[in-house]
């Protein structure tokens, strides 16, 4: 009880949300979810505009009835999962809306140090990831490099973004790992697909 009332308190807005969503604040009562359990899953829900109440309330029923005993973490997976399976053709929608606003941004920081921040499809993200990967594990030879792999990584990213190849070397061959359900290779839309290590994907992304 004393952890539903510093979560209600902490936040009126969620609050009213933990109000609106029937079962989640009985399963906090019952002790088969925590406070960061509930954080989580209203964190998920309230990145996606355009939930009406209904759908989100939909998505805490089955999110509850396929709860096991999964961390915080793995609870906002499945309803993040959950979010594009309850109205596929909104899903899609949102998505490509999103996807015209891809952007990099570059702010400055602290030491003389700046960050660079890239939004745009998943898909193409872990292409990004995974070309770098690729091109570290091409260099076998380290000796005398005094620098670490995320220092050697960043240093590769600025040598492909500033020259485009690395030491005008041929580009690694490099590949991202999609999980596609028998039923959307084949064509079918009823299956989420995901790329591995960032999560869901929808069959046309696929």
């Amino acid at each position: 009880i004393g952890g539903i009332r510093t979560l209600l308190l902490g936040s009126v807005a969620q609050g009213f949300a933990l109000g609106e969503l029937p079962g989640l604040l009985e399963a906090v009562e019952a002790g088969m979810l925590t406070e960061r359990h509930v954080r989580a899953v209203l964190a998920e829900l309230d990145k996606v505009s355009g939930l009406s109440l209904e759908q989100r309330q939909a998505i805490v029923l089955v999110m509850l009835a396929r709860y096991d005993s999964q961390t915080p973490g793995e609870l906002a997976r499945l309803v993040r999962r959950l979010i594009l399976t309850v109205d596929r053709a909104a899903a899609q929608s949102r998505q490509d809306t999103a996807t015209g606003r891809r952007r990099v941004q570059i702010f400055d920081d602290v030491d003389g140090q700046g960050v660079l921040h890239a939004r745009g499809p998943v898909e193409l993200i872990a292409a990004i990831k995974a070309r770098l990967r690729a091109e570290l594990d091409t260099q076998t030879s380290t000796e005398g490099d005094e620098r670490n792999r995320e220092q050697r990584e960043f240093d590769l990213l600025v040598d492909l973004l500033t020259r485009g190849t690395v030491d005008d070397q041929p580009v690694a061959p490099y590949q991202v790992q999609v999980i596609v359900p028998f039923s959307t290779a084949a064509g079918g839309e009823l299956e989420l697909a995901e790329i591995a290590g960032y999560g869901p994907i929808l069959p046309s992304t696929a």
